[in-house]
């Protein structure tokens, strides 16, 4: 339930972010402008009410509806499990037991 006019102001917020995403009928140009047009009024949000959650959670909601970004690169980086010999796979299955009984 909705307590009070912040947070309804806050979920309209994102809902104007999800309803633009799905709206087949805006070209690319209007779509561009629309979203940096947000992300200035967003910005500008911010400064009124320093609420970095709301700035945070709508800037990467934002990024990961329209901006062509690659996924998470993370898994590209390290070893190759299957290129490591049977000695290193053992000093890395001793170390990732010994950081999770340690926690």
């Amino acid at each position: 339930m909705i307590n009070n006019n912040n947070e309804l102001l806050e979920l309209n917020g994102y809902l104007r972010i999800i309803d633009n995403f799905q709206e087949e009928e805006i070209n690319d140009k209007a779509n561009e402008i629309w979203k940096y047009q947000s992300y200035i009024e967003l910005v500008n949000t911010f400064k009124r009410t320093q609420n970095r959650n709301l700035f945070s959670n709508k800037i990467i909601l934002m990024l990961a509806l329209f901006e062509d970004l690659p996924p998470d690169t993370f898994h590209t980086f390290g070893e190759n499990i299957d290129q490591l010999t049977k000695k290193d796979k053992n000093i890395v299955i001793d170390i990732l037991k010994n950081e999770f009984l340690h926690e």
